[in-house]
């Protein structure tokens, strides 16, 4: 698995977050892959999957996720996908930055 080193300075606790939320694959895209990454300007945009079965009513999962990437990297997590990536210019931008950060 190749990480980014500012999801290697927290990739333990990424791990843990992650087994205890049924997360199956977690992917970080954007600014917070690159050396430039800075909490007072930037998000941690997620591509997120989580393990079959794990989901509960009101995606818990999902948000004790992104509430715990919050507490991690003190800025604001965001999920990105959707009708957004019809766009070809955003979908490419997502491609582009996408790196794989935990994998069950």
């Amino acid at each position: 698995m190749t990480t980014h080193s500012i999801a290697g300075e927290r990739s333990a606790e990424i791990a843990a977050l992650c087994r205890e939320l049924g997360v199956k694959r977690l992917e970080f895209v954007g600014a917070v892959t690159t050396a430039e990454f800075d909490p007072e300007t930037d998000f941690v945009d997620i591509i997120v999957e989580f393990l079959p079965g794990t989901e509960r009513p009101w995606m818990a999962e999902y948000s004790g996720l992104i509430e715990g990437l919050e507490a991690l990297y003190g800025t604001e997590a965001l999920s990105v996908g959707g009708p957004a990536l019809d766009d070809p210019e955003y979908r490419e931008w997502v491609e582009s930055t996408r790196t794989l950060i935990y994998e069950a």
